[in-house]
């Protein structure tokens, strides 16, 4: 069988290689991009009839509104000492922060629950999703007007620390607390969409006394980006259920809660962003302190998006460091370039092949009949594709390639 196909490699060469070529262009073509069918999430590979997936459904079901899937937990702590009103104040701010972020985030899906209103969508249906919205204008009020309050403490604490360094009392220098006039903004265009317009006559005049500029800022609330971060809620040491479990003499807790699961490779976004905002909180912090002030988070969430965030270096450096391993050997073994770029286009337009066709295989389900189909790949598969052919392709290669020579020396 194979002295025939390599009879029939080398007679129609030409032939082979143009069906390869237009097998890469049409699989190419009609595959889905890898990022978008690799799974999100640590239940992607198990049964349906595994119990942690049944009880994902079940939870998913009784609470498909607020149900939290992970957290990520911004804390400010020191080891050996209480904090102090200094660190109150920068705790205070990143509370604030969060706080307002949740309120974005919940300002965008009561909009999109607004609008996800269709003509085939039933009297039931429409209460229900009246009600989520309802819910996410709550949701959004509430969040404000929390963080509003903790901007008011953080005011006031402001006024009494130049009251006291025009006294001539000693202080770290930092850079001061400002008002976050976007509150007000945020809680204007909230109260607009709840009807309360008086209330959001003042808001927005106390918006533009703190900061002028906004009234170019249009009618979405700030910061943007916020606005589509999978947020559930913010809890802080301040909340009359959680708040006590969230602070002690040495620390102080804030609490995000996030519908994505903790291995959402969206999470790697989220964090990206909320290093930002804690960035932005950090540049507050006295630089003369002989101890500093520890802030950070972690929790599932962030665990997850870590690992997500090394397993994409990962990747990248796996496909990096593979290549160059394989063009060290080759150029060693056979000191001729073209002997050199032979294996890597052969080996490249088998990846492209082999990604596009396990690609189509994650959508085979969506075909009549075929809805039993459950294949799925992560983000990491691709990691053993790519050593596995480079490595394969690797020694294949080299085995043909003494072959031929074989063949050479006996005078084929």
């Amino acid at each position: 069988m194979f002295l025939r196909l390599g009879n029939f490699v080398s007679r129609y060469w030409l032939l082979v290689l143009s069906v390869w070529l237009i097998a890469i262009i049409v699989l190419r073509s009609v595959s889905p991009v890898w990022e978008e069918i690799t799974e999100d999430g640590d239940f992607a590979y198990l049964p349906s009839g595994m119990p942690s997936v049944v009880g994902e459904e079940l939870l998913s079901r009784g609470f498909p509104d607020n149900r939290a899937k992970s957290q990520i937990a911004f804390f400010a702590i020191r080891d050996e000492e209480p904090l102090d009103q200094e660190d109150w104040s920068v705790a205070y701010d990143l509370a604030r922060r969060l706080k307002n972020l949740h309120a974005v985030a919940a300002f965008h899906q009561a909009e999109q629950g607004r609008l996800a209103g269709g003509a085939d969508e039933t009297a039931t249906q429409r209460a229900d999703r009246e009600q989520m919205v309802a819910r996410e204008w709550e949701k959004a009020l509430d969040s404000l007007d929390e963080a509003i309050r903790i901007d008011d403490i953080l005011a006031a604490y402001e006024e009494k620390r130049l009251e006291a360094a025009a006294a001539g009392e000693p202080g770290a220098p930092r850079k001061p607390a400002e008002r976050l006039a976007k509150l007000y903004f945020n809680r204007h265009l909230v109260q607009l969409q709840m009807g309360q317009a008086e209330e959001a006559e003042r808001d927005l005049r106390k918006a533009l006394d703190l900061d002028e500029s906004l009234a170019t800022a249009g009618e979405r609330p700030l910061p943007r980006e916020a606005a589509e971060l999978p947020l559930l809620d913010v809890w802080t040491w301040l909340d009359d259920v959680f708040g006590a479990k969230l602070r002690t003499r040495q620390a102080a807790v804030v609490v995000l809660q996030l519908s994505n699961e903790f291995m959402a490779t969206d999470n790697i976004r989220i964090l990206n962003y909320l290093e930002e905002v804690l960035a932005t909180v950090e540049s507050r912090l006295p630089a003369d302190r002989d101890v500093p002030l520890q802030l950070g988070f972690s929790g599932s969430a962030a665990v997850g998006g870590d690992l997500l965030r090394a397993a994409q270096d990962s990747i990248q450096n796996t496909e990096l460091f593979t290549v160059v391993l394989v063009v060290l050997i080759l150029g060693l073994v056979y000191r001729s370039p073209l002997l050199i770029l032979m294996p890597l286009i052969t080996i490249t337009c088998s990846l492209t092949v082999a990604t596009s066709i396990v690609s189509l295989l994650t959508q085979v389900d969506r075909l009549p009949g075929f809805e039993w189909w459950t294949f799925k790949v992560f983000a990491t598969t691709k990691i053993f594709i790519v050593v596995i052919l480079f490595g394969a392709g690797t020694d294949y290669f080299l085995f043909l390639l003494a072959r031929y020579k074989e063949e050479l020396q006996r005078g084929y």
